[in-house]
């Protein structure tokens, strides 16, 4: 178990003085800056058997979400670990999104239309709409409970209610590959063929805001409100970027993941889940964590880094 893994860790933290307190400010008042130890990420592949991860999203209750294309299912595995199956029969299954209002969503593509299934917490499963073309990406908002997906063809981005009812917000300049929702709900990203990426307001206006190559197949937020994408290079190897803010520009490398890596998510603090159909596995990478100050009871931010730490600055003369 990640506790377990994170044991060391945190015995090398005990060992460090980290009640943050500053020069000059009382015990009950200090400040705490994130701490830093260099040492790898620790990683844990889930106990989960698939067979075809094809998407993996996190719950705001920490569940993790994995959508399965070929057993056509979707689990849960909550934060003890316990997996359950929450969907199934779910052919042709493409996304998944949890939406805090109304649950699991998961969006189903074949030829040419599309459909979003909704798993209640009480196991019932049904039809919120029925999509007439094949579409891209699925998106939650975190406040009304409706849902945005795309034309992949025409480039319409579209709005689903919480009844079902379906509305085009914007059409995009191309056919496009994926999107993703900003944590508040007022923005859609969208991915576009060429490697565009577009903000879309609910309110229909729009804002090209990077570009990343064109082999990008999936898009997403950082919870520090940045946008990743999960790209392969000229050598297959499969890298997440962080867009350029032109095409002149080269995007900026955020982290590697394993060769065959088809989905990501992150969680609050900003650790990775990937799924990969290659390895038949879905795997946490753990790089923050929290930990309880002893002095005031808030919570720390812990980082582990495998850069070299910049030279500190002499606070002493020495002689």
């Amino acid at each position: 178990m990640l506790s377990r893994l994170l044991t060391g860790t945190l015995m090398m933290i005990a060992t460090l003085a980290i009640s943050g307190v500053t020069s000059g400010e009382d015990a009950h008042r200090h400040k705490h800056h994130p701490i830093t130890l260099h040492s790898r990420p620790v990683i844990e592949r889930l106990p989960l058997r698939v067979v075809d991860p094809v998407d993996v999203t996190l719950t705001n209750f920490g569940d993790t979400l994995v959508a399965d294309r070929v057993g056509r299912v979707l689990f849960r595995i909550d934060a003890a670990g316990t997996a359950s199956l929450i969907g199934r029969d779910l052919e042709g299954l493409s996304r998944v999104v949890d939406s805090p209002q109304m649950g699991a969503h998961a969006l189903l593509v074949s030829r040419g239309s599309g459909r979003i299934v909704r798993m209640t917490e009480t196991g019932v499963q049904h039809e919120v709409a029925q999509l007439p073309f094949l579409p891209a990406g699925l998106g939650a908002s975190p406040y009304d409970g409706s849902l945005f997906t795309s034309n992949s063809q025409t480039g319409d981005v579209v709005k689903v209610e919480a009844d079902g009812s379906v509305s085009t917000i914007v059409r995009v300049s191309e056919a496009t590959k994926d999107l993703t929702v900003n944590a508040i709900g007022t923005t859609v990203s969208v991915l576009l063929n060429s490697g565009k990426v577009v903000s879309v307001g609910v309110d229909g206006s729009r804002e090209t805001v990077g570009y990343v190559p064109a082999t990008a197949t999936r898009l997403t937020f950082h919870p520090d409100k940045f946008l990743v994408v999960l790209c392969e290079d000229a050598t297959g190897e499969t890298v997440l970027l962080k867009p350029a803010a032109s095409r002149a520009q080269q995007p900026r490398t955020f982290a590697g993941t394993p060769r065959g890596t088809k989905a990501v998510a992150f969680d609050t603090l900003g650790n990775l889940t990937l799924a990969n159909p290659e390895l038949r596995a879905i795997t946490r990478v753990t790089s923050r964590f929290q930990q309880q100050c002893d002095d005031c009871g808030k919570m720390m931010m812990i980082k582990l880094s495998t850069e070299t730490p910049a030279p500190q600055k002499a606070t002493r003369r020495s002689f």
